[in-house]
């Protein structure tokens, strides 16, 4: 009896100290998916903390949706399934290139309008 009794304390024991160690490994890991494949944005400090609850769905989204925050995967890779999570796309700017031209432009520091190199705005 008395043996008995000490075996299921030793396991007890043992039982919550292997959840103690399971639990500080997992707090131990970061929530980037560079260095830990089991990532997600569902996670605490994830852009998702707080929203997945119960929903597998919103899970496997949140796994895709912090490998493209990280730049590990672009949004070509996310999955249409997934693709209402995502904002719609920047939109491009063209690139304001100013144009050279010849043309008399004021030069500083004299008086007299001369031929140089000049830049002029596209608009």
């Amino acid at each position: 009896m008395k043996r008995t009794i000490i075996l299921s304390i030793v396991a007890t024991v043992l039982l919550m100290s292997l959840v103690a160690v399971m639990a500080a490994v997992h707090s131990e890991t970061p929530n980037d998916p560079r260095v830990n494949p089991d990532a997600n944005a569902c996670y605490t400090g994830g852009a998702m903390a707080g929203k997945c609850g119960l929903d597998d769905q919103l899970w496997i989204a949140g796994w895709y949706f912090i490998r493209l925050q990280y730049g590990t995967i672009s949004r070509d890779q996310f999955p249409d399934a997934y693709k209402w999570l995502l904002s719609s796309p920047p939109a491009t700017t063209q690139e304001v290139v100013p144009t050279p031209t010849l043309k008399p432009c004021f030069s500083p520091g004299s008086l007299t309008n001369q031929e140089q190199l000049c830049f002029r705005s596209p608009n």
